[in-house]
């Protein structure tokens, strides 16, 4: 940018109304940010539409729809579930086999539980000299007492 003192007149009111358009593009922007930040969700309009909008979802014919296969896995049982009667419900025929389907339910384990173990240790006093005397236990440290009572243990 020149020198401000080497511009003319004139070209000191063409920069002085490139400055106020600049402003006053500033000033919408600002404004519309400002209408934005107070809006927890998208408005209902985003602005124009498209002209022409695919139409949503899976286009017919597309796609495979198989069976989802169970998960693999050397832990799983497999428990034979048998037709317990030996005629139709409905009409009272006979019934010959058909095969197996199959099916099945993931359960997931349960967290196991801390196990906290609390010690009620003694603590005497010396009548003679005052000091205190505390109960010893192979499980806690000389120095677990106070605000360092709790520890966790080696697991």
């Amino acid at each position: 940018m020149a020198d401000l003192g080497s511009l003319s007149p004139v070209e000191l009111i063409a920069l002085i109304r490139e400055l106020q358009r600049q402003i006053e593009e500033l000033r919408r922007e600002n404004e519309e940010l400002r209408r934005w930040q107070g809006r927890s969700a998208a408005p209902f309009s985003k602005g124009a539409r498209k002209e022409n909008p695919k139409p949503p979802g899976r286009k017919a014919g597309e796609g495979l729809f198989l069976r989802r296969e169970d998960p693999a896995e050397e832990t799983g049982e497999a428990i034979a579930v048998v037709v317990d009667t030996q005629c139709c419900p409905d009409c009272g025929g006979a019934l010959e086999p058909g095969g197996t389907e199959m099916a099945s339910i993931t359960d997931l384990v349960e967290m196991p539980r801390p196990v906290v173990r609390r010690y009620e240790v003694e603590v005497c006093r010396c009548q003679q000299c005052g000091r205190k005397v505390r109960g010893q236990h192979a499980d806690i440290a000389a120095d677990q007492c106070g605000a360092t009572a709790h520890r966790l243990g080696p697991r």
